[in-house]
């Protein structure tokens, strides 16, 4: 790619210089000017396609690492096709829903496209000289996509234990959205030390999460961020967890930025129920579902019903 390259050149006098030395000066000056700033384009060219390199060796590692946790987990689920087949259509759905390709898109294909075009004006020229700085800063975005398939594979093992329910464990629908940054929330078992559950961490995202929990009265605790926290029983809500089923919990609605924070805890049945038949269809059919933040409200009841006979009478016609 062809550079353009602005080459200044100051120019100092001799008072006592023929007319002459001044010409050769000048000739002997920009000559040098320009063999010092082509050295120094060179070498910062160089550096940055020593990063590009790096950071694709840096990515390869990772994905690799991915792919081999990611196919384990798969092997580890329970003897069985059917439980096999249906993770494997959740996990890859899963896959699909996550912002793992986001990540590849911010944090290595936008990356290299730049390191593999710098400099490109003097300004990055500055880059080069502060070499340590700016390597620790491309290392940033390895170091964050890798984090986003951390995520994503706990995900996924959370979600391969729902496969081996204990007599006395559900599983916890916990969805909402976050604006601002959670390193997490905690759910606590009423009456149990000790047992609670740790979700996160979120960053301004919707997030949409099946976990397994023992089965009794739960309350959210707090969130935290940082040095903040928010203690979150001012929601004053209590989640009765069922056994063998899926628990719907509300959604959470949370916003923590610096020293201001807020939470709040919505009934929103319908919006869920339909994540859950786009996201984890097998689940809907494999176990009941229980509102365990309003036991007594049929809606999901009534829902599920309508929409079974609707699959039927679908499936029946000519």
């Amino acid at each position: 790619m062809a550079r353009q390259r602005k080459l200044a050149v100051t120019l100092r006098s001799h008072p006592f210089a023929l007319l002459a030395g001044a010409v050769v000066l000048f000739m002997s000056l920009s000559i040098s000017s320009v063999q010092a700033s082509e050295r120094t384009w060179r070498k910062c060219t160089e550096f940055m396609q020593e990063l590009a390199e790096a950071h694709r060796e840096s990515i390869g590692d990772i994905e690799a690492t991915f792919e081999a946790r990611w196919n384990r987990v798969l092997a580890e689920v329970p003897e069985g096709k059917t439980a096999r087949k249906e993770l494997s259509a959740m996990a890859k759905r899963l896959r699909q829903n996550s912002g793992l390709t986001a990540s590849q898109h911010t944090n290595v294909t936008r990356v290299l496209d730049l390191l593999d075009h710098m400099p490109i004006t003097e300004n990055d020229l500055e880059y080069c000289r502060n070499k340590r700085f700016f390597r620790n800063r491309i290392e940033t975005f390895a170091l964050a996509y890798e984090e986003e398939g951390d995520q994503l594979l706990a995900e996924l093992e959370a979600l391969a234990s729902l496969f081996s329910l204990k007599p006395d464990e559900g599983v916890l629908i916990i969805a909402g959205h976050i604006d601002g940054s959670v390193e997490s929330i905690k759910l606590d078992q009423d009456g149990r030390l000790g047992k609670a559950l740790l979700v996160g961490p979120y960053r301004n995202e919707e997030f949409f999460t099946l976990a397994k929990v023992q089965a009794g009265p739960h309350h959210w605790d707090h969130m935290r961020s940082g040095m903040w926290e928010l203690n979150l029983s001012f929601l004053d809500t209590t989640l009765d967890i069922q056994a063998g089923a899926l628990n719907y919990a509300g959604v959470l609605s949370l916003s923590m930025n610096f020293s201001l924070a807020s939470a709040q805890l919505d009934d929103r049945a319908a919006i869920v129920l339909d994540k859950m038949e786009v996201r984890y269809p097998e689940l809907l059919r494999s176990l009941p579902m229980f509102n365990a933040l309003t036991p007594d409200d049929p809606f999901i009841e009534f829902y599920l019903r309508e929409k079974a006979q609707q699959n039927e009478s679908s499936a029946n016609a000519p």
